[in-house]
């Protein structure tokens, strides 16, 4: 269930991003905003992917567990960096 209601609010979500931010438009969002979009799906999308590797017993708990915290992690900080590098942007 988990995995259709995340599919189902970034297609919500991607599709109003990309129809309120069309790259020709003047209001376009900056290249900043558009990598956080699409780095966050990429990382958020990586939780159920070890989440699947969990369910079809390719990994144990530990290992797992270990994916989450480091995922996690790495989201996190990913993100901070991109907020703390758009706003030196022009």
């Amino acid at each position: 269930i988990g995995w259709v209601l995340i599919t189902v609010i970034f297609g919500i979500l991607l599709t109003t991003f990309h129809q309120q931010s069309s790259c020709d438009s003047p209001q376009s969002a900056p290249k900043f905003v558009w990598a956080i979009v699409y780095v966050e799906l990429i990382l958020f999308a990586a939780f159920g992917g070890v989440q699947l590797l969990q369910i079809t017993d390719i990994i144990n708990t530990n290992q797992s567990e270990m994916g989450y915290v480091v995922l996690s992690f790495t989201s996190k900080t990913i993100l901070g960096w991109l907020v703390y590098g758009g706003n030196f942007v022009g």
